[in-house]
């Protein structure tokens, strides 16, 4: 080994004694004795089905002849805190209506500017007549993002072969939009 490389190994070895020296203490960590017991046996833990269960905050009658309820998760969505999303489930009174499409425009509260309506996307069939659809806040386009909006919303009942058997009533001003969190 050369005279020089022996000289950079101990001045890097000096430099790294000095800045271990110069360090904290380290953060005692507690220890951990074992895994603590549950209150509940294992056979009353919930079990995931993958559906999403919400406890609606609105649930309300839709008029027409296709739709029984409309239910929804929050009354607030936000694009940037929670909630980021809502859980809207519908239920179909005609024995026809074999898929349910969701549908969606946004309405600025300040200038009553609104956009168009969305594509529709196809709701998940929940069981007992009720279908399903997780909305998120990312799904609204940049264009029909306004500061201080309403969700406007309606259900397509289609039958077996996806054509349209009429729409629900348009829900104009019961989910509240903003940008801003709380």
């Amino acid at each position: 080994m050369s005279k020089t490389t022996v000289k950079t190994a101990l001045s890097l070895l000096h430099i790294f004694v000095i800045l271990t020296a110069c360090a904290p203490a380290p953060t005692p960590q507690p220890t951990l004795i074992g895994p603590t017991a549950s209150a509940l046996p294992a056979a009353a833990l919930p079990t995931l089905t993958g559906v999403p269960t919400i406890t609606p905050i609105a649930t309300q009658t839709i008029s027409g002849d296709l739709f029984a309820k409309v239910s929804h998760s929050t009354t607030v969505l936000h694009l940037k805190c929670d909630p980021l999303e809502i859980i809207f489930n519908v239920t179909v009174k005609d024995p026809q209506v074999k898929g349910v499409a969701f549908f969606f425009r946004m309405k600025d509260k300040t200038t009553g500017l609104v956009n168009d309506w969305s594509n529709g996307d196809d709701m998940r069939a929940a069981g007992q007549a009720m279908f399903q659809f997780v909305f998120q806040a990312r799904a609204i386009p940049d264009e029909a993002r306004y500061k201080d909006a309403w969700l406007q919303y309606q259900f397509a009942g289609l039958n077996q072969v996806g054509e349209s058997l009429g729409r629900s009533q348009i829900f104009a001003e019961e989910i509240t939009y903003t940008t801003a969190c709380p």
